[in-house]
């Protein structure tokens, strides 16, 4: 069993291919790398990250625990500001997270 995570970016080689091998017993083992290209060379995408993610940037957590009752979009800002990451069409994630 295998899965190729690439860049959603056209022109982008960026890509990760992991593979997974099947057991005797009929159930599999744990993923490995088997090749990967991790540069993102003429690309025009934008990050895009999951819940966990965001839950997971330094400024998020920071912000968050300072003061529990921020505001998303000020969350947002923040973001956007120190990391560089535009959370703007994340609005509900953020609210989640």
């Amino acid at each position: 069993m295998d899965r190729r995570i690439s860049c959603s970016s056209e022109n982008c080689g960026f890509f990760v291919q992991v593979c997974r091998r099947r057991r005797a017993d009929q159930t599999y083992g744990n993923w490995y790398i088997s090749s990967l290209h991790l540069e993102h060379v003429n690309c025009i995408s934008s990050a895009a990250p999951t819940r966990r993610q965001i839950q997971d940037l330094a400024t998020f957590r920071s912000a968050v625990h300072a003061f529990e009752e921020t505001s998303a979009a000020t969350l947002i800002a923040q973001v956007q500001e120190r990391e560089g990451i535009s959370l703007s069409k994340k609005r509900r994630t953020v609210y989640r997270a």
